[in-house]
């Protein structure tokens, strides 16, 4: 079996997917102004962009010049407010931005009781229907880790943790690779996108009151079309239509100029069911595409423990990576 894989990773094979219902927008670019938008974020040794891509192209507008020293791992709109995490030299931070220019717009340290800044890092960002703010975090070594999704407060940066993922992602049996968070919108159940068994894209449903994730479904359809990958960040749309970034990481995946459907598949995440399409997105990438760097394993404690280590970096994204967010009001 493979060595785990922590989440940190930008692939230029990337491709994005949407889950297809009732139609309307998505997660990740459009016009500002319409009820629904998709924005992102690029990210390069040069630091990062917020951008907007465009539905119908995937066509990707730069919303804000070079944010030289930062990297911006996730983002989220809601109500016309951008949100993202990122990292500037080790420390981690929320920030709001203004979706109109890219300009950042505030910055709070984030805090964990128990954790010195930069002993850890976050991933994904999701919002559920009452306004939460999600994120995973991950903390420790290679033999002594964890796993957690939790809450961010954006104006203090504090964070609280909300469900132990540890166990899961320590299990080698599971098999699971936590990616992504999504909540719809419609339903209010927020899912854990995941990569299973190295390859195959799947989710979970989060029981965020009880503190428990689900079982895993694994999208084969996907898969089949599209090749082995995994999901890597993803959004509901406020039609409970799911938009997420797949990677089809060693599968050879060849990629167009412009969006080209390569397959549907129907998924129970809704009633009725929803179908999911995929579409290719930017320019070409050899194949296979080249395998991330390897990076450090994290594991498993309680999260209320004293630091589990001293002076361990975080981790960094190298190449181009593309963050997929919804725009959506809360209620």
């Amino acid at each position: 079996m493979s060595a785990r894989r922590t989440t940190a990773r930008f692939s230029l094979a990337t491709v994005m997917i949407a889950a297809l219902a009732l139609g309307g927008a998505a997660a990740s670019s459009s016009a500002v102004g319409e009820p629904d938008g998709l924005y992102s974020a690029t990210s390069d040794d040069g630091g990062s962009n917020f951008v907007q891509l465009d539905k119908s192209t995937a066509a990707a507008t730069n919303l804000s010049g070079p944010l030289a020293g930062r990297e911006i791992r996730s983002v989220e709109v809601v109500n016309g407010v951008g949100y993202a995490v990122g990292q500037s030299e080790g420390v981690w931070s929320v920030y709001t931005w203004d979706i109109a220019s890219g300009a950042i717009l505030t910055s709070a340290t984030l805090t964990a009781a128990g954790f010195e800044p930069g002993s850890f890092e976050v991933f994904a960002l999701d919002t559920t229907t009452d306004g939460t703010l999600l994120t995973y975090f991950r903390a420790g070594s290679e033999l002594n880790s964890q796993l957690w999704i939790v809450s961010v407060d954006p104006v203090s940066g504090v964070i609280t943790p909300l469900v132990d993922l540890t166990n899961v992602d320590s299990d080698l049996e599971d098999r699971r690779i936590f990616e992504g968070l999504a909540t719809n919108p419609v339903t209010g159940v927020t899912y854990a996108l995941a990569d299973y068994d190295d390859g195959m894209p799947a989710y979970s449903p989060v029981d965020l009151s009880a503190g428990t994730v689900g079982a895993y479904e694994a999208l084969t359809g996907i898969q089949s079309s599209v090749g082995p990958g995994y999901l890597r960040e993803g959004d509901f749309d406020a039609e409970g239509v799911l938009w997420f970034v797949y990677s089809g990481e060693g599968s050879g995946v060849a990629r167009t100029n412009g969006p080209t459907e390569v397959g549907t598949e129907a998924t129970p995440l809704g009633e009725p069911e929803i179908e999911s399409k995929a579409i290719t997105i930017g320019q070409t990438v050899v194949a296979p595409a080249p395998a991330p760097a390897p990076e450090p394993q994290l594991a498993a404690t309680g999260f209320d423990a004293a630091p589990l280590f001293g002076g361990a970096g975080v981790l960094l994204a190298a190449g181009l990576g593309l963050l997929l967010v919804r725009r959506r009001a809360t209620v």
